[in-house]
């Protein structure tokens, strides 16, 4: 498991939720992920002994303010360092068909009206 990926897959969270949300709230909220030692600038340092999860942990703290777009731009950040790496375990939240699955379950959950 390399983890120098892991920090370039969460570094590009960070900058693209940066260029949304401002540097300082994104950097903020990096900064609460136990396991992520995160410069002021956005680069992660360091990452802890089980980056998939920590890299799940960010993003799942951008959706507590954006929701699914977090998820979303995350994909869309990480798309490029995935698609090199296609051995890479990642998230699930970096898969495609995270967003589909979860709108599915709101569709059941909700009922059909």
């Amino acid at each position: 498991m390399d983890k120098e990926i892991y920090k370039a897959l969460a570094t590009a969270i960070i900058k693209k939720q940066a260029d949304i949300i401002g540097r300082e709230l994104a950097v903020k909220k990096a900064q609460k992920i136990k396991e992520l030692l995160v410069a002021d600038e956005g680069d992660v340092m360091v990452i802890g002994k089980t980056p998939v999860i920590t890299v799940s942990s960010l993003i799942r703290e951008y959706m507590s303010l954006s929701g699914e777009a977090a998820v979303i731009f995350s994909q869309e950040a990480t798309e490029c360092i995935i698609q090199e790496n296609p051995e890479l375990k990642i998230p699930p939240e970096l898969q495609k068909s995270f967003i589909q699955a979860a709108s599915l379950k709101d569709v059941l959950a909700k009922g059909f009206r």
